[in-house]
């Protein structure tokens, strides 16, 4: 009966830079209200994700709550870089569906730390103003 037009939320911003090294990303959050029981959560999160110097790992989580997803578990991106010296600015793509999530007001979140079996860790997320988004989109 005529175009449909879905409606997903989003939050973006410019910036700013954030050098966590474990912990939450305070400016990275989405609210969004999930309607249905039986359906998942589908997440796009773009950002420049950086993890500096030799040896390295860094583990980009998104969380739901400040919770990792009950099904089918963490949503977590790790990575790593060998280089002494090495940084490389580069833009990267997060997606992942979450299920078992009721419905009502969530947030998403995106937390950072050190990725299992590496002892350090030197992450930054975003860089100078660079555009950076994550959307929630209800999904069957």
């Amino acid at each position: 009966t005529g175009d449909f037009i879905r409606t997903i939320p989003r939050a973006s911003g410019l910036g700013p830079e954030d050098g966590t090294d474990v912990g939450q990303i305070a400016s990275r959050v989405l609210a969004f209200t999930k309607k249905q029981a039986d359906t998942g959560v589908r997440i796009t999160y773009v950002d420049n994700l950086r993890t500096y110097n030799g040896a390295n790992a860094c583990r980009w989580e998104i969380r739901f709550d400040g919770v990792s997803c009950p099904s089918p578990g963490a949503l977590v991106y790790d990575f790593y870089i060998g280089i002494a010296g090495e940084n490389s600015h580069e833009s990267r793509t997060l997606i992942g569906t979450c299920f078992g999530l009721p419905p009502g007001l969530h947030q998403a979140q995106i937390w950072v730390g050190r990725t299992p079996g590496y002892s350090t860790s030197d992450c930054y997320t975003g860089w100078s103003n660079q555009y950076w988004t994550v959307e929630a989109e209800e999904v069957r």
